[in-house]
């Protein structure tokens, strides 16, 4: 699973870069032989373009699965990037659940007179 980090103005400090990546990993590492690729996209502007909101973006690619795109707008840094990574978390694993093949029972045929007996001799 690789991990891209990118901001709005190209500066981010090396601490919150690690935040942002062991946070993913935590929440993604069961699911890494599907994830492809994860992005996290962090801008300084909100959509109403007020300097104190953070809007951060993360999109999950997998190898067979349609994408799953999570935003998020707060004014804290950390709340906002646990809160957008644990909203992606929940959404993969819906998609697993929802995409999983169910194993459905079917019923064993009922054994012949005959098999019954030719196993009860032996």
């Amino acid at each position: 699973m690789k991990v891209t980090i990118r901001t709005h103005d190209g500066n981010m400090s090396n601490t919150v870069r690690d935040r942002i990546e062991r946070r993913v990993r935590f929440g993604l590492t069961r699911y890494e032989p599907e994830v492809r690729r994860v992005e996290v996209c962090l801008g300084g502007k909100g959509p109403c373009g007020d300097e104190r909101n953070l809007d951060l973006r993360v999109r999950v690619q997998f190898r067979t699965l349609p994408d799953v795109v999570v935003n998020d707008v707060t004014s804290n840094l950390r709340s906002t990037v646990d809160r957008a990574i644990g909203r992606a978390s929940r959404a993969v694993k819906h998609r697993f659940l929802v995409n999983k093949p169910v194993a459905r029972h079917q019923p064993r045929a009922k054994p012949s007179a005959r098999h019954w007996a030719a196993s009860v001799v032996e």
